[in-house]
This record gives structure tokens, C-alpha cells and sequence, in this order.
């Protein structure tokens, strides 16, 4: 089996670095089982999951489920891989503000 690190894209690299840049701790390309997620951030116990055109919405429910199951994880945040860095800032500012009573200000 390959190293994951052989399958990031310049997207994943992008985003890891703009939420890297609102101080939080990630991790890139971590198998879960028989699924590998794009982007961690343990902190908040949630998944961020750059879509693509193979990424089928039917599909990614079930393992959206499944990984909150079996993993411990409490968010499964999707991203469509066309997202310029100001409007990922405002969707991941809109799911902390959501789901944390402490976020982060990236100002």
C-alpha cells in the first residue's frame, strides 16, 4: 500500500494551510478504517473533506455516519474543491460559530 501523503492534491495542501492559519493543529491524509480522510483537526474532533468530482453526495452520507461511529468524530465539514480562500474563511468562521462556543478570530 502507498504512503496517503502520495495522494495530496494542491487543494488539500491550501486548505490545511488557511485553517492551519486560524491556529489549529491538523492532520493530512489519515486512514480511518477503509477510508482516508482529507484533512483533521482533532481539537474539534471533526473531519474537513475537499469535494471533488468523485465525491458522491449519497456515498459521503454513509460514510460521513460511519466515520462519526466508529472514530470519535463529531463533524464532517465538506468543501467543494472550487473554494477561493475568503469564502472557505466565511464557511469554516459560519461551522465554528455553529458548533463551538469558543472560535477563532483569523482577523
Amino acid at each position: 500500500m502507498k504512503d496517503p501523503q502520495f495522494f495530496l492534491t494542491d487543494k488539500q495542501l491550501l486548505v490545511n494551510d488557511w485553517i492551519q492559519s486560524m491556529g489549529f493543529i491538523t492532520d493530512l491524509e489519515v486512514v480511518l478504517g477503509k477510508y482516508c480522510a482529507d484533512i483533521i483537526i482533532p481539537e474539534l474532533k471533526a473531519i474537513v473533506e475537499i469535494d471533488g468530482p468523485s465525491h458522491y453526495k449519497s456515498e459521503m452520507k454513509k460514510r460521513d455516519e460511519e466515520l462519526k461511529r466508529d472514530y470519535d468524530i463529531d463533524h464532517v465539514v465538506h468543501i467543494p474543491v472550487e473554494i477561493e480562500k475568503k469564502e472557505f474563511e466565511n464557511q469554516f468562521n459560519d461551522f465554528l460559530k455553529k458548533n463551538f462556543d469558543d472560535t477563532r478570530n483569523n482577523e
